[in-house]
């Protein structure tokens, strides 16, 4: 993306501005990796006003496309309540449903979840399962 490419000064000058506009330009074309960085961009303040309620509206536009990376980041807003009202057991559904697109670090959460009983009842037999699978499909990486 020519976003990262002006954020990092690759190609083209580095230009921060430019970055984001680009980046909008590229989620504003349906480019669902654009709006995940743009949105992390206003979760954090990075070259932005930090805007979690942004970040979140970013981060489900691209869900609603099938990016896993987007589905994991608003469980991730679910589990704090950055920019929504804290819900854990929605962050967990999130979580699996990003797990199922074969995210590892969804389902590293999903273990996380089950370990501590976080949105789901605690259960160590399955946060085991879910560790092991993650350890799995990391070591094939």
């Amino acid at each position: 993306c020519l976003g990262a490419c002006s954020f990092h000064g690759h190609v083209l000058p580095q230009n921060k501005e430019n970055s984001v506009r680009l980046f909008q330009q590229a989620a504003d074309l349906g480019n669902t990796d654009a709006m995940v960085n743009l949105g992390g961009w206003y979760d954090i303040g990075r070259c932005v006003s930090q805007d979690k309620t942004k970040a979140f509206q970013l981060y489900q536009q691209a869900a609603d496309l099938g990016n896993s990376d987007a589905m994991l980041n608003i469980g991730v807003c679910y589990e704090k309540g950055d920019g929504v009202a804290q819900d854990k057991s929605k962050a967990f559904k999130l979580y699996q449903q990003a797990a199922d697109l074969g995210n590892i670090d969804a389902i590293a959460n999903l273990a996380f979840c089950f370990e501590k009983g976080d949105g789901v009842p605690r259960d160590e037999s399955k946060a085991i399962q879910f560790y092991r699978s993650e350890e799995r499909r990391v070591g094939k990486e």
